[in-house]
């Protein structure tokens, strides 16, 4: 059997930029991703343009969007730059100056030249891309190692880095196989929420749908109590409201809920 350094399950940008810190680390590095190319969902961010957090900001900046969750985060924003790591991919970003979206980060050259850039250093590091390869067992060794399977494939290695996303958009691959892969390694997994997305109103109001407001304080209330505001772009759509500062709303809204969504995730694939 085959043995790596380092497995990765997910060829996102997560995935690819983990397997090139670790080849960097001179580890032998694969990357198994199991849609037939990497990057899917990538190339569909910032309606193809690929919207970042603005990078000239620290890292840690990122942890209020996880709430009290993202504190596991801190020890590795701690040691990453966004600005440097975007650097050295040569990838240069532009700030959108007016419209709804004004202040936000995207790509120069849109999504297609972040991947093809991310690919393009994985390939000069000898990182093994695999595609076509959905995991369908893993699990941990007497001796500390991992063994991962695909339909194909059965590969050991020392490390394995789960990058698969989440389950926000099951046909590019973000199907929530990796909520499947943490439990049975033994991790709590808390139930996912719905964020940054549309929210529908009662009434909502047809007659403006795609009429946009560049700069709105949109404030959200439950039973009367304030929830969060935030300031930014506003769009109506023909069920309610969405634009820039709906979509930072949204999760707000669901981590108020009484109890989160039952959202187990996707199986795994089966041999």
């Amino acid at each position: 059997m085959k043995r790596s350094s380092c497995i990765i399950v997910g060829a996102g940008p997560a995935g690819l930029s983990a397997a090139i810190a670790a080849a960097r680390r001179a580890w032998s590095v694969v990357v198994l991703e199991k849609n037939p190319q990497p990057g899917r969902k990538l190339l569909l961010t910032g309606g193809g343009r690929a919207n970042l957090l603005d990078p000239a900001l620290p890292a840690l900046d990122a942890l209020d969007a996880y709430g009290r969750s993202g504190r596991f985060l801190r020890q590795a924003l701690t040691a990453f730059s966004p600005a440097e790591f975007l650097k050295e991919l040569d990838v240069e970003t532009e700030r959108e100056e007016d419209g709804i979206r004004r202040g936000s980060i995207y790509v120069r050259g849109g999504a297609r030249r972040l991947l093809d850039a991310l690919l393009s250093e994985v390939r000069q590091l000898g990182v093994e891309v695999i595609p076509g390869a959905a995991v369908c067992t893993a699990a941990r060794l007497p001796d500390g190692a991992f063994q991962v399977r695909t339909a194909r494939l059965d590969r050991k290695c020392s490390r394995l880095i789960l990058a698969t996303g989440g389950m926000t958009y099951p046909s590019t691959g973000s199907s929530g196989d990796g909520y499947h892969l943490a439990r049975i390694f033994g991790h709590k997994v808390e139930a996912p929420r719905p964020a940054l997305d549309a929210l529908a109103t009662a009434p909502s109001f047809p007659n403006l749908a795609g009429v946009s407001v560049a700069d709105a304080s949109v404030t959200l209330r439950r039973d009367g109590r304030k929830l969060a505001t935030r300031r930014a772009g506003l769009l109506f759509t023909h069920h309610g409201v969405s634009g820039p500062a709906v979509l930072e709303l949204s999760l707000e809204l669901a981590r108020a809920s009484a109890s989160p969504p039952d959202c187990p995730g996707a199986p795994l694939a089966r041999e």
